[in-house]
């Protein structure tokens, strides 16, 4: 798809954070301006943007993205967008940072408390979390998921680095192809 084609539906813009009663709607989770956005049939991914502390996650709206987009999307709409990390150096779900980086957002992943994540208004986080509680699942499963999504990140850009490197091996005959049925493996060696 042509970068030119792509939209994006950033809610800390497209929201106004000093007057947000408008994105709730009159307490509707599902009318909600972030339900709404991640309902749309458009709505193919959803980033979460890091910093090195995990601070979006400290914030009960963003939960609701996680939940929404990772349970409810797929219960009720049959849709499972895919959830993707990025922070500075890159899109770390793609594969796309270094491995330092990808290892460090790991590492913050498990200090975030989504039990912990506050609201502007508290019975904003009493509704998210009474509309997780309906579905069977608690902050710590997200929590969980994050930490799924980071160790598939790590060993995504593990594998992009060892690419080349096995690709190079390969090429000059320092390494070996081992089929074992659907299982393929690189035996290096310098005899």
């Amino acid at each position: 798809k042509p970068p030119e084609s792509w939209s994006f539906w950033i809610c800390a813009f497209a929201n106004n954070q000093f007057a947000i009663d408008h994105a709730i709607a009159d307490g509707d989770l599902m009318k909600s301006a972030f339900a709404t956005a991640l309902r749309s049939d458009t709505c193919t991914e959803v980033a979460a943007v890091l910093d090195s502390h995990g601070i979006i996650y400290s914030r009960i709206w963003c939960a609701f993205e996680l939940f929404y987009s990772s349970v409810l999307l797929p219960r009720n709409c049959g849709r499972s967008p895919a959830i993707s990390l990025i922070n500075a150096d890159g899109v770390l779900s793609d594969g796309d940072a270094t491995l330092c980086a990808a290892t460090g957002i790991k590492d913050m992943l498990t200090t975030i408390s989504m039990e912990k994540a506050t609201a502007s208004v508290e019975s904003d986080k009493t509704m998210i979390l009474e509309a997780m509680k309906q579905e069977d699942t608690t902050p710590k499963d997200l929590h969980n998921l994050l930490l799924e999504i980071g160790e598939e990140s790590l060993n995504k850009i593990r594998f992009r680095r060892m690419a080349p490197v096995e690709t190079a091996l390969l090429c000059l005959g320092a390494a070996e192809v081992l089929s074992l049925g659907t299982l393929h493996m690189v035996r290096y060696g310098f005899d």
